[in-house]
């Protein structure tokens, strides 16, 4: 009896948290054409528009860009882009309508800096042409630009930035004790906003700016080598920095998840040429080239960083490879005799862990226990015209902050019963754009991944992730707590745009029918139960 007693009262909250959990089931389809050369390759956020960039080291050096509206299944030639004798690099903005690319000249080694406003309808040489380019990158919407230049002699070489989508630029080289930091400046990476920089100088390190270029912190996690790439998720808190030809135990894969505060080689290969981080943080890919003592190989780690496994894309001489914003397609390019285009796709299965809280008690001499169990369920929430994702990092979004949302009907009615589910729609995003949801039932908001379950069930709040569609609308149903009552902010946040809205609504309680008369019932029930047992205790003991 005392067991069962002790199981009924452990047993008194159950908390739902919808999650997404990307399945690492990447299907890989070789659509290109062999005895071709590519180099790099760039894509949308949504995944659906890519380019990728030639060589052609046989005259005329008729070499183009190219560009794919279907996630890399078909690809088309950009006739229209300059013809050089190699593209090197190539960068697309969030929609994929700008395009900057890095290409060799046909009579010389001097490379060639050009931007598309139009989805590569046309092009414009942007930055000067005596500076040498080798590496670039661009903001979420395009109108930042950062672009490295090279020197063999150090007598130049520096980081560059346009913040007028490359029509003007200026020197934003690292300064370390008063002086410039010259050299071969081979690879950079910006965040979603272009205020955080990571750019790697060969045999030197890693410098990390959080302001535009304005000052620099100089990070050294290796004694030499060559960066041959650096990436960093839109906010800026996990990057990668591959490192060849490093001293050894420094090759590989370095990896930060702090915003660069603290680097560790999680991946130790050699001969890494290419690396990236999806837009949202959640997966990491490197490419390895083969060489005489090395196979080709692909590696992805959804975890961070923290761990890799080897996915199964065929050999090849990898030599450019591009994520979409959640890291669910890749494009890998390689080159010579089995050049190939590669896509992969990757499934998302939500599911629900089942929490169970044992209740509060004042009483000093009563003892209670609690039990947590985790189960897949059919999950709560169901999205319609959007996918869920897995809310990490979380947005920093406070009650002052909501305030300042635009006052705007995310649902239709001001009053909802408690425990209904309801659908959220509203327009006014970036397209693609993670947008949060979240619950303000008490002055308080929550706001907070869905892998921090202790402070999402103290709040009672109900909070997930979804992505914008085309046209930067949310639609999704999700199911309001039975606990919550009485007034209620509910609030989207635009995780990119920083964009906000917010609805006031009243949650009516559950009428006295049902499961609320269920769970009266039961609570009735166990008090006269915990009564019993305090009568027959007392009438034992004055038997006595």
């Amino acid at each position: 009896m005392r067991k069962h007693l002790a199981a009924f009262f452990a047993v008194a909250t159950l908390v739902l948290v919808p999650s997404a959990i990307a399945v690492a089931s990447y299907t890989w389809t070789n659509v290109g054409v062999s005895n071709e050369l590519w180099y790099a390759a760039a894509m949308s956020d949504s995944g659906s528009i890519a380019y990728s960039a030639k060589g052609d080291f046989v005259s005329p050096y008729e070499a183009h860009l190219w560009k794919s509206t279907n996630g890399g299944e078909s690809w088309s030639e950009l006739t229209s882009s300059p013809d050089k004798k190699t593209w090197r690099r190539i960068v697309t903005s969030g929609d994929g309508s700008k395009v900057a690319a890095i290409g060799y000249g046909h009579n010389s080694y001097s490379e060639y800096l050009w931007l598309s406003n139009n989805g590569g309808s046309t092009w414009t040489s942007v930055g000067g042409q005596t500076r040498e380019w080798f590496d670039v990158a661009m903001s979420r919407n395009g109108s930042v630009l950062v672009a490295t230049n090279k020197s063999m002699s150090d007598s130049d070489g520096g980081v560059w930035r346009s913040t007028d989508g490359g029509v003007n630029w200026t020197d934003v080289t690292p300064v370390v004790s008063s002086a410039k930091v010259l050299g071969f400046w081979r690879s950079v990476s910006v965040s979603s906003d272009g205020q955080r920089i990571l750019a790697g100088l060969d045999f030197r390190g890693l410098f990390l700016s959080v302001d535009g270029g304005a000052n620099w912190v100089e990070h050294v996690p290796i004694s030499g080598g060559v960066f041959t790439d650096v990436a960093m998720s839109g906010d800026g808190r996990r990057m990668l920095a591959a490192v060849d030809i490093g001293a050894s135990g420094e090759d590989g894969v370095w990896v930060s998840r702090d915003f660069g505060a603290t680097w560790s080689r999680t991946l130790a290969m050699t001969a890494i040429t290419n690396a990236d981080i999806s837009r949202d943080g959640t997966t990491m890919v490197a490419a390895r080239y083969p060489r005489t003592d090395t196979a080709s190989a692909v590696y992805a780690s959804r975890d961070g960083g923290a761990s890799w496994q080897t996915e199964p894309a065929p050999q090849a001489a990898w030599t450019g490879l591009a994520l979409n914003e959640s890291g669910e397609r890749m494009i890998l390019m390689a080159e010579y005799d089995i050049s190939q285009f590669a896509t992969s796709t990757t499934t998302t299965t939500t599911t629900t862990t089942s929490t169970t809280v044992a209740p509060a008690t004042t009483a000093a001499t009563t003892t209670t226990s609690s039990s947590t169990t985790t189960a897949t369920v059919p999950p709560t929430t169901v999205v319609t015209t959007t996918s869920a994702i897995v809310d990490s990092p979380p947005p920093a979004v406070t009650p002052s902050m909501v305030e300042t949302f635009k006052p705007k009907p995310l649902v239709k009615d001001e009053q909802v019963a408690a425990g209904e589910t309801v659908t959220v729609r509203i327009s006014g995003f970036q397209p693609f754009e993670l947008v949060s949801i979240g619950f303000d039932d008490g002055g308080g908001v929550t706001s907070q991944a869905v892998g921090d379950p202790v402070r999402a069930f103290a709040g009672r709040k109900v909070l997930t992730t979804v992505r914008a569609d085309a046209t930067g609308t949310i639609s999704v149903q999700t199911k309001l707590p039975a606990s919550v009552s009485g007034p209620v902010t509910l609030w989207a946040y635009g995780r990119e745009s920083k964009v906000g809205f917010r609805q006031k609504f009243t949650v009516a309680e559950l009428p006295a029918t049902g499961s609320q008369r269920l769970n009266a019932n039961l609570t009735l029930a166990g008090s006269l139960v915990v009564s019993g047992a305090v009568l027959f205790g007392l009438r034992r003991r004055l038997r006595r």
